[in-house]
């Protein structure tokens, strides 16, 4: 095991085929975090596939919040353990993630935790050291917010957490 690795089994919570138009700011994930178990995120994967060519070569931007007092009204992303064997540990995952959503998760009691952008044809790649990934805390939210587009398109996406030690605490 790598220094710094949280080493719990990984989840992965993919969707495709999520719209990001030109009318505002759709969250692409909401967690809501157990409360027994904090997770790591590991990485996020955001592609698009309805722009062909440099024609709409734009910048997107994307946030990351945490601590929302209210999740968005998405539709729940069943997660999978990527250990498929029979034996692997925790199944599912406890905690709860949701996606895409035009109707966002309220920030008013939120912490900016990344503020970036990306351009469209590039996609983006979120993939942290492990002294660097953000930790979810017990029962915490944590939301990616990608924001409006020049025009309409159609992204993937795929978001894996971490579970680390069940606690108490």
């Amino acid at each position: 095991m790598q220094t710094g690795d949280h080493g719990g089994p990984i989840f992965t919570y993919p969707f495709s085929a999520g719209a990001l138009s030109t009318g505002g700011s759709v969250d692409l994930w909401c967690v809501t975090g157990s409360t027994s178990t904090r997770y790591a995120v590991r990485e996020i994967r955001i592609g698009q596939y309805s722009e062909a060519g440099d024609a709409q070569a734009e910048m997107l931007p994307i946030t990351f919040f945490s601590g929302s007092t209210a999740p968005s009204s998405a539709t729940a992303i069943t997660g999978l353990n990527i250990n498929r064997y029979s034996t692997a540990v925790a199944p599912q995952a406890t905690c709860t993630v949701a996606g895409p959503s035009t109707v966002i998760a309220s920030t008013a009691s939120a912490a900016l935790i990344l503020a970036d952008s990306f351009n469209v044809a590039g996609g983006f790649h979120y993939y942290p050291v492990p002294a660097e990934r953000y930790i979810l805390g017990l029962s915490q939210r944590f939301v990616v917010r990608g924001g409006s587009a020049n025009a309409a398109v159609k992204l993937t996406g795929t978001l894996m957490l971490q579970e680390l030690a069940k606690t108490t605490q």
